[in-house]
């Protein structure tokens, strides 16, 4: 199994191999953004009428992410294939985040820090379930997964946001350089992120009741627009992890020479 290791050099021997940890933020949002984006386009070119289609058969003017992703095809191959692409660097993600907090905390935060693994693990997996077991093959199932991604990535984010602004900003012991800087980005970043996905709730839930409730026109597309302003939030909140790991690399092989 790879494990994670500063920038070093080796000699006397064969060179283990080793992958830039950077790159796996990188790969999970270009191929979650991309096959998203993807199925948006297609969706809107060749199923415009059947995905802004609602049970109140009224006006609307815009898709809701579900349907871009779920309901035809080939944008539910597109979708899983995507999926099938990028969860191989998210779990990267997942232990490189887990690892990161261990070492900064150790036993001080245990708990809060398995907390955030485990919640990280669970909206994973959820948005495999959801993606793999559609709302026409099980909707009840297809829910679940869907709401446990949902929470979780609530959870996440605002659990996960703090820990890495003491582990990485509070308690760095050199705060004027380069790595450091980084890291404030990153951390702007995630905290931007984690606002505008607490910030969409309300309308979620405003547009949600106006369009079930009372099936008032065009509150469908308005909640499909913070679905989606939503999905990307979250999706770019993955990929901050691209500037939390430059120079760190991902050993596949150890080697046998001697470390300088």
């Amino acid at each position: 199994m790879g494990t994670p290791t500063k920038s070093d050099k080796t000699t006397g021997g064969t060179s283990p191999v080793r992958i830039p940890a950077h790159i796996f933020g990188s790969m999970f949002s270009a191929c979650i953004g991309g096959g998203m984006l993807l199925c948006l386009l297609i969706a809107l070119n060749s199923h415009y009428d059947g995905v802004i289609r609602t049970h109140c058969k009224n006006w609307q003017f815009w898709p809701s992410v579900s349907s871009c992703i779920g309901d035809y095809w080939p944008e539910k191959s597109i979708w899983r294939v995507a999926i099938g692409l990028g969860s191989g660097p998210r779990l990267v993600t997942v232990f490189l985040n887990y690892n990161t907090l261990k070492e900064a905390f150790g036993s001080e935060k245990a708990l809060r820090t398995k907390a955030v693994y485990l919640i990280d693990w669970a909206r994973v997996l959820a948005a495999g379930g959801w993606t793999y077991i559609s709302s026409s093959e099980d909707n009840d199932i297809h829910s679940l997964f869907f709401v446990i991604y949902v929470l979780g990535s609530f959870a996440y984010s605002i659990l996960y946001t703090p820990l890495f602004y003491e582990a990485r900003i509070k308690r760095a012991a050199v705060k004027d350089s380069a790595e450091y800087q980084r890291f404030v980005m990153s951390y702007r970043l995630k905290l931007a992120c984690c606002l505008i996905q607490i910030g969409c709730v309300p309308f979620l839930a405003y547009t949600h009741v106006l369009h079930n409730e009372y099936c008032t026109p065009g509150a469908y597309s308005f909640y499909a627009i913070f679905e989606w302003i939503l999905s990307a939030a979250n999706i770019f909140y993955d990929h901050t992890f691209y500037f939390d790991y430059q120079g760190v690399f991902w050993t596949l092989f150890t080697s046998t020479g001697k470390q300088e």
